[in-house]
């Protein structure tokens, strides 16, 4: 983008500020892109991470594997 030459620090004047969105359109962001949902859980898939947790979950919820008043070392 190029800055005019005579551009006043103090931005654009009425008459400029009028003529500016007809000549370059509207002043706005670009609207961000949507991932779709199966692209997402793709993704996800990929991450070896994910085919630990659903093992682990599990196993952690089945409490110790040796009960506390067993024997053995404390």
């Amino acid at each position: 983008m190029t800055v005019p030459t005579d551009a006043s620090p103090r931005g654009p004047t009425g008459t400029e500020a009028a003529r500016l969105p007809a000549e370059r359109g509207r002043s706005e962001a670009a609207a961000d892109r949507r991932v779709p949902r199966w692209a997402r859980v793709a993704a996800q898939l990929r991450d070896p991470l994910i085919t630990v947790l659903p093992t682990a979950v599990p196993a952690d919820a089945r409490g110790p594997l040796r009960p506390a008043n067993q024997g053995g070392p404390p």
